[in-house]
């Protein structure tokens, strides 16, 4: 007998995989895209743009590992530390960068290999965007290959859109409010993940 799975629950197995393969916290997606669907409810989202909240949020981390080596190179050989730690802080924050980096890169290496990490990620600051693009450009491919509804594509394309306008150009209500709900449940559940409620909130 044929078995049929609906699209919803392979992405749900997909972004185990995700989560997996970026470094993040097991169910980090799921729990972000139960979180914005709720969000999107309070806020009185109708049921098609909360469909679109869904599969928008559940496939936002798809293009992750597409600069797994650059960032493998910048974290002494761990990718997964570097894509943790830009999830964890706010990119436009040379120190807040360098903090966060400090805390998560390898110790197991020399000091001095450490310390010229450090040093590399806190020169190249103004590069990390230029990483993001390539996620939301890697994750747009893949969505526009699986059968979703119209408007995901959309969604993703705003990936890392600020609230302030920097990096990707859109300012405030420019962005659209779908994607503005994904993005604060995404990192709420990164940092309730990384040091718990009080953390997040």
């Amino acid at each position: 007998m044929e078995q049929s799975f609906r699209l919803a629950e392979v992405l749900g197995a997909l972004s185990l995989a995700t989560d997996l393969a970026v470094g993040s916290p097991s169910e980090l997606a799921l729990g972000a895209t139960v979180l914005a669907v709720r969000m999107g409810k309070a806020h009185g989202l109708s049921q098609e743009d909360l469909t679109i909240a869904y599969y928008s949020s559940i496939t936002q981390f798809l293009g992750c590992t597409t600069t797994s080596r650059e960032a493998g190179e910048m974290g002494l050989g761990s990718d997964f530390a570097v894509n943790h730690g830009l999830l964890l802080c706010d990119w436009t924050d040379h120190d807040e960068v360098g903090r966060t980096m400090e805390r998560v890169l390898p110790k197991n290496v020399s000091g001095s290999d450490r310390a010229i990490a450090l040093a590399v990620i806190r020169e190249n600051h103004e590069g990390i965007p230029s990483l993001g693009a390539l996620h939301c450009a890697q994750a747009m491919v893949l969505v526009n290959r699986l059968p979703m509804p119209a408007g995901v594509s959309s969604v993703i394309s705003h990936m890392y859109t600020r609230w302030d306008g920097k990096y990707f150009g859109r300012l405030g209500a420019d962005c659209p409010l779908i994607y503005r709900i994904i993005s604060l449940a995404a990192i709420f559940e990164v940092n309730r993940r990384a040091g718990g409620l009080s953390a997040a909130m």
